[in-house]
C-alpha cells in the first residue's frame, strides 16, 4: 500500500506532498570554493573517471562499493590533484571543501602574510595567502602552539615534542634536558630567529645559538610574550619577569596567572578574567573591561593600531549560552567584531575558537575546535560550508549531489541535499532514525521504519511494515531487511515479503549486484538470485551482532563483516580478522579495494596494511561511509571527507 508522505510520518494515511528545498539555503555560502575545484561535490555531472554508480546508503557503513567497475586506479581522484585544489588530504583522505578539516586547532602564528596553525594528532595546517595545505609534523602527539619570527617558524606539544621548520619542512629538535615537568610544552615564542623560548610545568627555557638554558624554574603555568630578542615577558601564577637581552627581572603584577599578547615594544596587554591590562613602564594598569563579568578574556592579538580580544562564557546553570565575541579595540572603545549564541544543549555549541592570526591589510582568521575556520576579509566573515549538524547517513550520486541526514536541534533527523552551490533542507518529515539509498535525483529512497520514495517531485511512502535498512541495487532492484528475519524487495512496482529462512534480527545490508546481498544482524545471510542461505564459515546460531557491512571494488570476493568480531569473505567462506590491539569492538567498516579497506573503533580510524591495521591521524574517527572508489565519501561530524588514492 503507497501513501503521499506528510511532514511528520505517522503511518498509513495522509495526502499532502512536501517541498522538498527550503527557500533559505542552510550554512555560510561567502567565501566557497568554485564547484569545478571540489570535485564530487557541487558539481554538474559526474567526475571524470567516475565509474558507473548504482547509488549508497550510509547505514552503520553499509556502502555501495561493489557496484563500481573495480577499477580503483581509473576511478578515484588522485589525492595530489585534490591536495593542489587546496583540499586538505592525508592517508586517502581529503576534507571536501577547501579549508575544512575536522582536526582541532589550538593555536596559530601569523607572519602579516602567511599562517601557521598547530592542533590534534599532531595536525599543521598553512595558510600561503591563497589556501590552505596540510604540513607533515612527524607526530601524532596534540600540538599545542606554534609561533614565528623572521621566517623561522616553530611548533611545541605533548610529551615534550619540538618542531621546527626549515626549507618547508618540519623537523624534530631536542629539547633541554631536564625540568619539563609532566613533559608537555604549553607555549612557545621565538622573539628573534635563533632565539626561541618555550614554557613548561616546570618552568621557561630559552633555545639560543643552539643550546637550551633554563630561565625561570618552579611548577604552575606560564605565559610568554616577546616583541623582539631583548624584550621578553614572562607571566607565572605568582610573578611575572622581564628579560631586556641581557638579564632577567622580576616585574610585580597585580594578578595571578594571565594571558600576554600585543604588538608595541616593552608595553604588552595582559588578560585576567574579563579585564584587560597593560604595562604603562611602571606598573600594568587597567584599560578596559568587559561589563558582563560571565565573560572571560580567552586570548588577545595585535597587528597595527587594533587589539583583538577573544572572551567566552558559559551557560552559568541556565541554559541558555550568551556565546562567544571577538571584540576590536582602539585604545578608546571596544566593539564586537564576531559573536554567536546558543542553547547550551545544541549541537551547533562545537567549533570553540582557539586562536586569532592577524593578516596584514586587516584579514584575519579565526581557528578552533573541530577544525573550524572562520575568515575576516577585512569587510566580512566566511567559513567552508561545513553541515549544520552531526550527520548520521550520507548518500552520493553520480550526478554530484550529496544527500545527508544529520542531527541537529532536537531528537530527530533532518534531511540536507547538496546542490552544488550550498546545503539546503530536504523536508524527510520528523524520525530519530533514519537510511539513504537511492540511483539518482529522482530515485531516493529514506527508510524511518517504513520506506519512503523521492521521485524528484514528490515523495511517496510504503506501508510495508517496520524495516532497519534499506539498499538500492538498481532502480527496480530494493532490498529491505528487519527485526525477526524479515526482508521484503522492491521490484519497480511493489514491496514483496522474501523468506530469509532466519528469525535473527537483520540490521544492515550490502551489495555488489542482483545476486549478490549479504544482511546481517544476529546473523549473516547471503542472496543469490534466487534464495537465502546462512554464510559459509560461520556459526548461524552464534549471535555476531554485526553493524556494517561493506565490499569493495575487486568483486563479490571481498567483503568484510564489523561486529562482535571481525570477519572477512574471500569468496569461499567467512574468516574472523584479528582487530587492531587493545580494540575489542569495531563499529564501522568501509572498504574500496583489497588495500583500501577503513576500519572504526570507538574513536579511533584504522586502514587494513598487509595483515594488521595502522592507525591513522585522524582526532574522530567518521561516524558514517558511503559509496565507491570513485565516488566514496565518509563523515565526520559536520564536515565531509572524499576518499582518493595516493
Amino acid at each position: 500500500m503507497a501513501w503521499v508522505a506528510a511532514v511528520a510520518v505517522a503511518g498509513c494515511g495522509g495526502s499532502s506532498t512536501l517541498d522538498v528545498d527550503s527557500t533559505t539555503p542552510v550554512g555560510v555560502e561567502d567565501d566557497r570554493p568554485e564547484t569545478d575545484d571540489v570535485p564530487g561535490v557541487g558539481d554538474d555531472g559526474p567526475d571524470p573517471g567516475d565509474a558507473d554508480d548504482s547509488g549508497d546508503e550510509g547505514s552503520g557503513g553499509s556502502d555501495n562499493s561493489g557496484s563500481g567497475d573495480g577499477n580503483v586506479e581509473a576511478a578515484a581522484p588522485r589525492c595530489a590533484d585534490l591536495s593542489a585544489q587546496g583540499l586538505l588530504c592525508h592517508d586517502s583522505w581529503c576534507w571536501e571543501l577547501e579549508g575544512q578539516q575536522g582536526n582541532s586547532l589550538s593555536a596559530s602564528a601569523s607572519s602579516g602574510t602567511e599562517v601557521w596553525a598547530v592542533g590534534a594528532v599532531g595536525t599543521l595546517l598553512h595558510w600561503d595567502g591563497t589556501r590552505w595545505s596540510r604540513e607533515e609534523s612527524g607526530t601524532r602527539v596534540a600540538l599545542t602552539d606554534v609561533d614565528e619570527a623572521g621566517g623561522e617558524v616553530w611548533a611545541v606539544g605533548g610529551g615534550g615534542v619540538i618542531l621546527r621548520r626549515t626549507a618547508g619542512r618540519w623537523s624534530a629538535v631536542t629539547g633541554p634536558d631536564s625540568g619539563l615537568g609532566s613533559g608537555d610544552i604549553s607555549q612557545v615564542e621565538v622573539s628573534a630567529p635563533g632565539n626561541v623560548w618555550i614554557a613548561t610545568a616546570g618552568g621557561v627555557a630559552r633555545h639560543h645559538e643552539g643550546t637550551w638554558s633554563w630561565m625561570v624554574r618552579g611548577e604552575g603555568r606560564y605565559d610568554v610574550w616577546s616583541s623582539g630578542p631583548d624584550d621578553v615577558w614572562i607571566l607565572g601564577e605568582k610573578t611575572g619577569h622581564h628579560w631586556d637581552g641581557a638579564a632577567l627581572r622580576e616585574v610585580e603584577a597585580p594578578f595571578v596567572g594571565g594571558r600576554l599578547g600585543g604588538s608595541e615594544r616593552g608595553r604588552p596587554y595582559v588578560a585576567v578574567a574579563n579585564a584587560l591590562y597593560q604595562w604603562n613602564g611602571s606598573a600594568f594598569e587597567e584599560r578596559f573591561a568587559i561589563a558582563n563579568d560571565s565573560f572571560s578574556i580567552d586570548f588577545l592579538a595585535q597587528r597595527g593600531g587594533d587589539l583583538w580580544v577573544f572572551a567566552s562564557r558559559g551557560g552559568v546553570g541556565t541554559g541558555v549560552d550568551e556565546g562567544r565575541m571577538l571584540l576590536r579595540w582602539d585604545g578608546k572603545e571596544a566593539r564586537v567584531a564576531w559573536s554567536e549564541m546558543f542553547l547550551t544543549t545544541s549541537l551547533h555549541a562545537a567549533g570553540m575558537p582557539r586562536s586569532l592570526a592577524l593578516l596584514d591589510g586587516g584579514g584575519a582568521f579565526l581557528l578552533g575546535d573541530a577544525g573550524r575556520t572562520l575568515h575576516w576579509d577585512g569587510a566580512s566573515w566566511s567559513a567552508p560550508p561545513r553541515i549544520p549538524g552531526t550527520v548520521a547517513e550520507l548518500l552520493p550520486l553520480d550526478t554530484g549531489e550529496l544527500w545527508a541526514l544529520t542531527w541537529s536541534r532536537g531528537p530527530s533527523l533532518g534531511g540536507l541535499r547538496w546542490d552544488g552551490t550550498a546545503w539546503r533542507q530536504v523536508a524527510v518529515g520528523g524520525f530519530d532514525s533514519g537510511r539513504l539509498t537511492g540511483t539518482a535525483p529522482d530515485d531516493v529512497w529514506v527508510l524511518s521504519g517504513r520506506p519512503q520514495h523521492w521521485d524528484g517531485s514528490a515523495w511517496t511512502g510504503y506501508d510495508a511494515g517496520f524495516f532497519t535498512d534499506l539498499r538500492s541495487v538498481s532502480r527496480d532492484d530494493v532490498w529491505a531487511v528487519g527485526l525477526g528475519g524479515r526482508a521484503a524487495r522492491w521490484r519497480g512496482t511493489g514491496w514483496s515479503e522474501v523468506s530469509t529462512g532466519t528469525t535473527g534480527d537483520l540490521q544492515v545490508l550490502w551489495s555488489s549486484g542482483t545476486d549478490d546481498v549479504w544482511a546481517g544482524g544476529a546473523t549473516l545471510i547471503h542472496w543469490d538470485g534466487a534464495a537465502w542461505a546462512p554464510a559459509p564459515g560461520l556459526d548461524a546460531a552464534e549471535d555476531l551482532r554485526i553493524t556494517s557491512l561493506s565490499g569493495s571494488g575487486s568483486g563479490p570476493a571481498d567483503v568484510w563483516a564489523a561486529g562482535a568480531r571481525l570477519h572477512h569473505w574471500d569468496g569461499a567462506a567467512w574468516k574472523d580478522v584479528a582487530a587492531p590491539p587493545g580494540r575489542e569492538r569495531c563499529w564501522k567498516v568501509w572498504s574500496a579495494s583489497p588495500d583500501a579497506t577503513y576500519l572504526t573503533c570507538g574513536t579511533a580510524f584504522f586502514h587494513r596494511v598487509g595483515d594488521g591495521w595502522r592507525e591513522l591521524p585522524f582526532q574522530s574517527a567518521p561516524d558514517t561511509f558511503a559509496g565507491t572508489a570513485a565516488r566514496g565519501y565518509a563523515a565526520s561530524g559536520d564536515a565531509v571527507l572524499r576518499f582518493c588514492r595516493e
